[in-house]
């Protein structure tokens, strides 16, 4: 074990330790998101400051990552305009999809790695796997703020996210 410099917490030395530089090289920089904060203030904003919320504590906290990220996206889901009932959430998840253009199998090696950590489960992400579900998310946030700013996306602007970030012997 070993006491972290920023919170004093101690982990095992096998867990990475999230740096500035390592995010940057995963997804953009959180300060690429900070623009999408100021969309909060308008009404029925709740779920994409929970989907900002939630990334941003996957930044901090590699080692539950995969937990935030599909928070994230799962808060998404809660929006007006894609939430059916909490009874539905595959057809929530679906009616996520459309809109935003993001094909199933784009976000199932997430939902899939989140789901057993979600449950109590020890998911310590690889470094791989850790910038994938950065990117995914990343991606639906972008979109999703892209969404509510607009109403719709242009197809020839945000084209269907079909091919998994994650690696394909990881998906």
């Amino acid at each position: 074990m070993e006491i972290t410099k920023e919170t004093g917490v101690s982990r095992p030395r096998h867990i990475f330790v999230n740096t500035n530089a390592e995010v940057q090289r995963a997804t953009k920089p959180e300060e690429d998101l900070a623009q999408y904060w100021t969309l909060t203030a308008q009404p029925d904003s709740r779920p994409l400051r929970l989907a900002l919320t939630h990334y941003m504590r996957a930044l901090r906290e590699p080692e539950e990552a995969m937990m935030f990220c599909y928070r994230a996206l799962e808060a998404i889901c809660h929006d007006p305009n894609f939430y059916i009932s909490d009874k539905e959430m595959k057809q929530n998840w679906k009616a996520l999809r459309k809109p935003l253009n993001v094909d199933k199998a784009y976000l199932d090696p997430l939902t899939e790695r989140a789901t057993d950590h979600r449950h109590g489960g020890q998911m310590i992400p690889s470094r791989e796997e850790y910038t994938a579900a950065l990117k995914t998310t990343h991606h639906v946030i972008e979109r999703y703020a892209a969404y509510l700013n607009n109403g719709n996306l242009p197809p020839d602007k945000f084209p269907q996210l079909a091919v998994s970030e994650f690696p394909a012997n990881m998906s």
